[in-house]
């Protein structure tokens, strides 16, 4: 089953996944990641914060970029 690791960035700080998960493919993995992002950014939502950004950089274990998942809100 193929490693992957999910590479945190939010609002300009960046947590590198040192561990990663065995998911089934490179599609579960950017599913999981989508997921991940909308559930940080709901959590900063609950924060009342004026702007947040969240980014998911998802790669496998060999480093190989997967996808980026970019999530932005703006509240006004």
């Amino acid at each position: 089953m193929p490693h992957f690791h999910f590479d945190v960035c939010t609002n300009g700080v960046i947590v590198e996944d040192e561990d990663g998960l065995d998911l089934l493919n490179a599609a579960t993995a950017r599913l999981e990641a989508v997921r991940a992002a909308a559930e940080m950014m709901k959590d900063r939502c609950a924060d009342m914060a004026e702007r947040a950004e969240v980014s998911i950089a998802v790669r496998t274990q060999s480093l190989e970029p997967v996808c980026t998942v970019q999530v932005a809100l703006r509240i006004r």
